[in-house]
This record gives C-alpha cells, sequence and structure tokens, in this order.
C-alpha cells in the first residue's frame, strides 16, 4: 500500500514498507529495546532463513493519507517501559514526519516481553 503526496512538482508515492523500515530502525537503535516480536508470519519464516528484517513486529496502515503505526517489541529488564515507550513513539513520529513528510495520526506500542 502507498501513501500519495502532492506537490506543485507532481506526485510522490511511498510504500508502506518505508515507513515500517524508518520505525522499525528508530525503534532498535533505542536505549532499552532488545529486539522486536514477529507479529507476521512471513517475519517468522525470513528469521528461520537468516534474513535481517528490521520491520519485524510493525504494521502500517493508512487512513486518510496518514498512517497509523503498530510496533511490538521487546524491552530489556529493569529500564522503565513507560519511558522506553515515549521515548520511542516521540522519535518515530518525529522521523517520520521529517524523512517523508507524511502525518503520522497515531502509533500502537505493544510490549510483547522483557530480556535481561
Amino acid at each position: 500500500m502507498n501513501v500519495i503526496r502532492e506537490n506543485d512538482n507532481g506526485t510522490i508515492n511511498i510504500n508502506t514498507d518505508v515507513i515500517a523500515t524508518i520505525a522499525g530502525n528508530v525503534a532498535l537503535n533505542s536505549y532499552g529495546v532488545v529486539g522486536m516480536s514477529a507479529r507476521r508470519i512471513t517475519d517468522d519464516v525470513a528469521e528461520l532463513l537468516g534474513k535481517e528484517n528490521v520491520t519485524k513486529g510493525i504494521t502500517v496502515d493508512v487512513v486518510d493519507n496518514e498512517v497509523i503505526v503498530s510496533m511490538h517489541v521487546i524491552v530489556k529488564y529493569g529500564i522503565a517501559i513507560n519511558t522506553v515507550a515515549d521515548n520511542i513513539i516521540s522519535a518515530v513520529n518525529y522521523t517520520i514526519e521529517n524523512l517523508t513528510g507524511i502525518k503520522v495520526n497515531w502509533i500502537k506500542f505493544f510490549v510483547e516481553g522483557v530480556r535481561l
């Protein structure tokens, strides 16, 4: 699925996989996150094949040319989950809007587990 942006020079189509990649990179490079949790069978298959997948655990839906990002993460044990969530939500929102110009309508943040 694509998000369509129009400007004076033409039309820009941005695939939701691009948005998921941005969100995944932000999350995986954030303090307190140790990994992403697979929410799709294709994520598990890719992992079995040894492929790195930064979009693992991330889905992007488009509503009225705005995006809703769902993220399923695993956080480090002993870290304040609410602080990690707030920081990642802010960073993902800022980065997507800054890099693509696409409005982020909502970010759903699911903590699927904790690890040492």
